[in-house]
């Protein structure tokens, strides 16, 4: 199939207006959203933005989606979610060019407002029957997500989906990858904002990656999460599929199957291993005493290395203790504004986190929770979890974190080195996240207008991190440990005896 000039595409572009109605709000601070600004957002038959959580992709999307609700006919029902009070007005600063009249198929889907959209639809009889009688709430996320979707497949419009993987099982976004796939057949147009590398692998698709520089149109094979993955799908893992396009080729699947690991937990065994390493290292000027004392340091800064990623709910780190970790985490991450913000300023967030640290040093339960915390991060980030099922490993790395907290308090002096564990740590994944192409925010300063300072652009999980600073915080672990411990008394003698004996 041809693909469709960019006038007879839906939606063939996004820029904002010249006169912008409220030039001091918070979103033009967002680089994805300061790009669109000044340059404007070409779109193709599919589009589709990648980018870690705050990069922007959530507020252009939703801006573009409500843009183009306001713009359909008021004969058009359910097209997308009820605007909600707690949605930004970019949607107002938005020229929106494409075909007129503008065709009113397709829909709009976010996870979080799926069933106010569902229950309306629920109580149409027109919209009931076309689900066969059974409604969409009565049926698992993923089932009423795909019932909706093949319901319209044959609707001319604009289709936006903002990470619908989320509601979808493997199987199942296979499924929506030959539903997409198939609806340009139809004239329909394609905005997909994702975190799975196999729906961003959509043939044919415009891709662009935002970041802490804007948006970037990039080749499947060069995004980061893709990058990511131990072992790819080919560029496109999905021929025209019969029941989708109506030809008689079949779905093609990846030739391997695809393991991707999450950015947070590539880097996990950085941060934790650098905080190990910071730990040993300093250990001279640490204020503890005594072998068990110094563990609890090294292992404190291990895992207080990984404190700044507890600001995003849902993450791997943030579900290591299930909610007890995860619901705490959405608050952190209002806060501090939003993933690698204020957990992420040199200046505030040691400052914070450590005078909290200093606060709960001052009784034994509170010290407890900080240094289970902290080894059931470092656990986390290391992997080290009793194996089984989601259930278990919470479990082991509870008991695991709180046995070794217990031992480690109640062997070693008063826990007031806490607060400097948990500065040194932080400040450690800071370090870190400083060489990365995401970089950190301008301390304080991004309070009035949010920047970043990102001057290496190291790649997550790419060569340099995995062969050579892994390697590197493993050596200066052992390194510093040896100098700055008992250790060296135990294995000099042990060294001089082999040396000894094979002379």
């Amino acid at each position: 199939m041809t693909a469709p000039a960019a006038a007879e595409l839906p939606l063939a572009r996004v820029a904002v207006r010249s006169d912008v109605r409220n030039p001091d709000a918070w979103y033009w601070e967002v680089p994805a959203v300061a790009q669109l600004r000044s340059g404007g957002l070409d779109l193709a038959p599919v589009t589709v933005l990648v980018g870690e959580n705050g990069s922007g992709k959530a507020t252009v999307v939703e801006a573009v989606a409500r843009a183009w609700q306001e713009s359909l006919t008021a004969q058009v029902k359910h097209w997308g979610p009820l605007p909600s009070a707690e949605d930004a007005d970019l949607w107002r600063e938005l020229e929106l060019h494409g075909q007129h009249p503008r065709p009113q198929g397709g829909v709009w889907l976010r996870a979080e407002a799926m069933h106010g959209l569902f229950a309306g639809m629920d109580s149409a009889a027109v919209e009931l029957r076309a689900f066969d009688g059974l409604p969409l709430d009565a049926r698992s996320h993923g089932e009423a997500f795909l019932a909706l979707l093949e319901s319209r497949t044959l609707e001319r419009g604009l289709w936006i989906l903002d990470e619908p993987e989320s509601a979808l099982s493997f199987r199942s976004s296979l499924r929506l990858l030959a539903l997409l796939h198939g609806m340009r057949t139809t004239g329909s147009q394609v905005v997909l904002a994702t975190h799975s590398p196999l729906l961003a692998a959509l043939p044919d698709a415009r891709i662009y990656e935002l970041d802490a520089s804007g948006f970037t149109e990039r080749t499947w094979s060069e995004l980061d999460l893709v990058r990511d993955c131990g072992s790819t799908p080919s560029p496109s893992p999905l021929a025209r599929s019969g029941r989708a396009s109506g030809g008689g080729r079949s779905a093609r699947l990846p030739r391997r199957p695809t393991t991707c690991r999450h950015p947070v937990r590539v880097l996990g065994h950085s941060h934790a291993l650098s905080g190990l390493a910071a730990g040993a290292a300093t250990l001279p000027w640490a204020p503890v005493h005594g072998t068990v004392a110094q563990v609890a340091w090294i292992s404190a800064a291990g895992g207080f290395a990984m404190l700044p990623d507890l600001d995003q709910q849902g993450s791997t780190i943030s579900r290591m203790w299930g909610p007890f970790t995860d619901a705490p985490s959405g608050l952190v991450g209002t806060v501090a504004r939003g993933h690698r913000w204020g957990t992420h300023d040199a200046v505030l967030a040691p400052a914070v986190l450590g005078g909290l640290a200093y606060l709960a040093a001052g009784a034994y339960w509170s010290s407890l929770l900080l240094m289970a915390l902290a080894i059931g991060l470092a656990l986390r980030a290391l992997h080290f979890v009793i194996p089984g099922t989601t259930e278990t490993t919470i479990i082991g790395n509870l008991l695991l974190s709180w046995g070794g907290a217990w031992y480690l308090l109640e062997h070693s002096p008063s826990p007031a080195w806490l607060p400097w564990a948990v500065a040194l740590g932080v400040l450690t994944h800071i370090a870190g996240d400083f060489l990365t192409k995401e970089g950190i925010p301008v301390p304080v300063f991004w309070l009035i207008r949010r920047s970043r300072l990102a001057p290496i652009h190291l790649r997550t999980g790419a060569f340099v991190e995995k062969a050579v600073l892994v390697p590197a915080f493993l050596v200066a672990i052992a390194v510093f440990v040896y100098l700055n411990t008992a250790a060296g008394t135990t294995i000099d003698p042990i060294v001089e005896r082999i040396l000894s004996s094979g002379g």
